[in-house]
């Protein structure tokens, strides 16, 4: 059956800004740090024929009016863009790493109504991004490798926040700096001052005691940055 919501999340959900949905495929074993074997391990036991039958279903749409984030850590997106346009997702994000012809993705992503961004893995320069600035209305820097939830988060990030903020505000300020993994409340102050603007939360809200009260601490060090009071 598709799944849906806990009654928790949807408590959560109400203080939030976003829902991501982080889509991981295993045609690539890496982008979820597995190996083969683990693959198909997976693979059998989630008994799934074609990408999101299973895990993004139309009907989350009736759960909340906030803005649906989904980022593909998958190979070949282009043939599932228009599946989770249909879902309902309001921005998509794929990665630099598994596009090709990237620039055609991230119009397509745009020609189907939804917001087009692209996410970068911690080992590929934020340098090589500039040419594709004109195309993409947000950026996400991994701060773990992609594939589960828990990692540790990787500290140069900040560095790479940093440097691709100073690029954008040459030519494109509007566009959004992201970040995904190990995000907590220790590194938040730090990622915000860099230049991040959208802070993805997994661990460190949902295995929080008092989640509700994790999220208004990230959006209170979001305001005391902003003052200057970092």
């Amino acid at each position: 059956a598709p799944l849906r919501p806990a009654p928790a999340e949807r408590v959560v959900a109400q203080n939030l800004q976003a829902v991501v949905s982080e889509i991981t495929d295993f045609e690539d074993p890496s982008f979820a740090g597995l190996t083969k074997e683990q693959a198909k391990d997976a693979i059998s036991a989630l008994q799934r024929k074609h990408l999101g039958t299973y895990i993004y279903d139309p009907s989350w749409r009736g759960y909340t009016k906030k803005i649906f984030d989904v980022h593909l850590m998958i190979s070949n997106p282009d043939q599932y863009l228009n599946l989770f346009r249909q879902a309902g997702a309001d921005k998509i994000t794929v990665h630099y790493e598994a596009c090709p012809h990237l620039v055609r993705t991230l119009q397509q992503i745009k020609e189907l109504g939804a917001s087009p961004a692209v996410a970068v893995n911690p080992h590929t320069p934020v340098s090589l991004l500039k040419d594709i600035f004109p195309y993409v209305e947000m950026i996400l820097i991994m701060s773990v490798n992609p594939g589960f939830g828990g990692q540790k988060f990787i500290p140069q990030t900040i560095h790479r926040v940093r440097e691709l903020r100073n690029f954008l505000n040459i030519s494109y300020p509007e566009i959004i700096i992201q970040i995904d993994g190990g995000v907590d409340l220790d590194n938040a102050a730090q990622l915000i001052e860099a230049g991040a603007d959208n802070l993805v939360a997994g661990t460190s809200v949902f295995k929080a005691l008092h989640r509700e009260d994790t999220v208004n601490k990230f959006y209170e060090i979001a305001n005391n940055v902003k003052n200057g009071q970092y």
